[in-house]
């Protein structure tokens, strides 16, 4: 068998997983991660539009962040993710200094 016919085979298989996974409205149903770079993205994003209307969700948001940064400081992509850079930046960029924010 070549590498093609391989491929191609895989896939198949693939493509055929995939679609017996979905339900009868033709969608997967799924859930996602807890995820501390979402989490900072929302943060940014409410701290943007109405950080004063958005307090509550805010604020529990960067105690999420603070209850599972990582032993060594940083944040993973999940809760189950080694540190990285990009991620441990924007959760930095997502904690709004309280004075310009009406948080404090």
């Amino acid at each position: 068998m070549n590498r093609s016919t391989i491929v191609g085979e895989a896939l198949s298989a693939a493509r055929n997983h995939l679609e017996s996974e979905r339900v009868a409205a033709g969608h997967w149903v799924g859930a996602l991660s807890p995820s501390a770079l979402s989490t900072a993205t929302a943060i940014t994003a409410l701290t943007q539009i109405d950080a004063a209307g958005h307090a509550g969700r805010i604020v529990r948001g960067l105690r999420w962040l603070e209850a599972t940064q990582n032993a060594d400081g940083g944040h993973g992509d999940t809760t189950a993710s080694f540190s990285n850079i990009s991620t441990t930046v924007l959760v930095w960029a997502a904690c709004p200094c309280p004075a310009s924010t009406g948080l404090g």
